[in-house]
C-alpha cells in the first residue's frame, strides 16, 4: 500500500463523530482478516502490528469518549437536581426571612439576605 500514511494518530482521524466508528470498525476487521492469513499472504506495509496498535488505541479512544460523555450526562443531572433543590431552599428561606423578620411585608432590607427586591 504505497502512498499510505502510517504516521496518522487516533486524534487527527476522530473529529468527527460519524468517522471514529467506521474507523474503528473497518480497524478491526482488518487485522482480523490479516491475522486470519499465514505471513507470507500479509500486507506487509504497514505492518500487521502497526495496524493493531491503531486499532487498539482507537478502540480505547472511543471507550474513553463514552465513559466521558456517561460521566458528563451523570454530573449534568446531579446539578440540576441540587439547583432545583437550593432554588426550593431558598425559597423557603425568603418565606421564613419575611414572616419572621419583617411581619410579612416584603422590603427593601431582603437586599441585605443577598434576595434582589424588585417593586410592583
Amino acid at each position: 500500500m504505497e502512498g499510505t500514511n502510517s504516521n496518522l494518530s487516533v486524534r487527527s482521524v476522530a473529529r468527527s463523530s460519524w468517522y471514529l466508528p467506521r474507523l474503528a470498525k473497518n480497524l478491526s476487521n482488518y487485522v482480523a482478516q490479516e491475522s486470519s492469513l499465514p505471513e507470507e499472504q500479509r500486507i506487509s506495509d504497514p505492518p500487521l502490528e502497526q495496524m493493531a496498535a491503531l486499532a487498539e488505541r482507537v478502540r480505547a479512544g472511543r471507550e474513553a469518549r463514552t465513559s466521558g460523555q456517561t460521566q458528563r450526562e451523570v454530573g449534568v443531572e446531579e446539578r440540576s437536581a441540587a439547583v432545583t433543590r437550593l432554588l426550593d431552599l431558598l425559597q423557603i428561606a425568603a418565606v421564613v426571612l419575611v414572616g419572621t423578620r419583617y411581619d410579612g411585608r416584603v422590603t427593601n432590607d431582603l437586599q441585605q439576605w443577598g434576595y434582589t427586591v424588585v417593586a410592583r
